[in-house]
């Protein structure tokens, strides 16, 4: 090989006569929200702001239980969220539930993340499960007696209880949900949840106002057409 064809390592091979293309541009960084590629996945960092935990649509932080904050029992949960503007909820008194029911289903963000419990936890969520679901059950028994039954004072009694118990079981339907954190905001990309261990990032002596790194599930590449 000649002096003038020799090419430092690691270099391009430069061809006589081809023009040589421009380097290509740097990516943009955005705050918060540009992955960084580690081998077939890509890591995001995630924030506190204030008492949420800002989450990248997507992502997981199934590795920390979010009630505690100690290492989960690897069994994630799949959290598909929505949220709108509390203002919307006016719209129930005025002009009605059927008319927010329309406009929340239009103007709703949504957002899917995974979150981990520890088996501690994970214990006492079917417990109130099963809980719930057997005050559910009573509930219903006592509407099948009222409607089964001639005398009016035994239905003046069951009935309102039935009522009780069905709320019962609703309200804490709902506070299960909200055990494994809620919106307290949805901009797409991104989520702000709420009713996260505060604790949560500080394991693996990461501060709570510094970046922590999470790892989001690739997306597949779009087939050529």
């Amino acid at each position: 090989m000649s002096n003038n064809q020799v090419v430092a390592a690691g270099a391009a091979p430069v061809t006589h006569g081809a023009e040589v293309p421009p380097p290509p541009l740097p990516t943009p960084v955005v705050p918060y929200a540009t992955p960084v590629g580690i081998g077939t996945q890509a890591h995001y960092q995630v924030v506190w702001s204030g008492r949420e935990l800002m989450i990248p649509d997507g992502a997981s932080i199934a590795d920390r239980c979010v009630r505690c904050g100690d290492p989960s029992d690897g069994r994630p949960f799949k959290r598909r969220l929505s949220w709108h503007p509390g203002a919307l909820y006016l719209l129930i008194l005025f002009p009605g539930l059927l008319i927010y029911l329309i406009v929340a289903m239009f103007v709703r963000k949504r957002a899917t993340i995974y979150v981990g419990l520890c088996e501690r936890h994970r214990r006492q969520r079917r417990t109130m499960m099963a809980v719930a679901g057997g005050v559910l059950l009573a509930a219903i028994a006592l509407f099948f007696m009222a409607a089964n039954s001639t005398d009016d004072d035994l239905i003046r009694m069951i009935v309102p209880a039935g009522i009780a118990g069905a709320v019962t079981s609703l309200v804490m339907a709902m506070v299960i949900s909200k055990q494994l954190g809620y919106p307290g905001r949805i901009r797409p990309p991104f989520v702000w949840l709420k009713n996260v261990h505060s604790g949560y990032p500080a394991h693996n002596d990461v501060r709570r106002e510094s970046p922590v790194l999470i790892t989001r599930k690739p997306q597949a590449a779009a087939q050529p057409k």
